[in-house]
């Protein structure tokens, strides 16, 4: 029988333990490696364990174990796939910024290869490169290729006075001006 002291004790210790368990399942934030059973160019957005579990299942080949836990009533996942490589060594850089639109609904995913060094050794071996990361639920989320910024890492770039998160906001807030221009020309002709 337990006496009062030892069971407040016991139950502690269970919700200890439960409490660990639970954080522990979403404790991961990103995953990235070289082999994927997708063999395609993919940016996708996973909102709900029934995509969670299918984008799993297609990423290893098959095999439903071992996936993370998510909590996709307050997250989702972001997972990008660059497709074959020729060689290991490569692998996917990815940015997160709030749209400057739309801050509070919208945020956007860039992404960009990273080759291997040019000296560096690599295996020789075909490579799935992907990264999947868990962000807080947005409602709306772009993925876009961020083709100003693939040139291998070790290159020295040319000197700006803007970092390379505000070049990317002042190269969208251009494009998004000059579609808006040429929407507006349509208005007038």
């Amino acid at each position: 029988m337990y006496t009062g002291t030892m069971m407040n004790k016991t139950i502690l210790i269970g919700l200890m333990l439960i409490s660990s368990i639970a954080s522990a399942a979403s404790a991961w934030e990103k995953l990235s490696g070289q082999s994927s059973a997708v063999k395609a160019k993919l940016c996708v957005v996973v909102r709900s364990q029934q995509e969670w579990g299918a984008l799993w299942t297609k990423h290893t080949g098959g095999k439903a174990e071992g996936r993370p836990a998510v909590d996709f009533t307050k997250e989702m996942v972001v997972a990008v796939f660059l497709g074959e490589r020729r060689t290991g060594g490569y692998k996917v850089d990815i940015k997160l910024m709030p749209d400057p639109f739309e801050p509070k609904t919208r945020i956007v995913v860039f992404y960009r290869e990273v080759r291997p060094d040019s000296g560096s050794f690599n295996m020789e071996m075909i490579s799935q490169p992907y990264v999947m990361i868990k962000i807080p639920r947005k409602p709306n989320v772009d993925c876009e290729e961020d083709g100003t910024m693939s040139i291998p890492e070790q290159q020295p770039a040319q000197k700006s006075v803007f970092s390379p998160e505000q070049t990317m906001h002042i190269q969208k807030t251009v494009d998004q001006l000059q579609s808006l221009a040429a929407d507006s020309q349509a208005l007038f002709r």
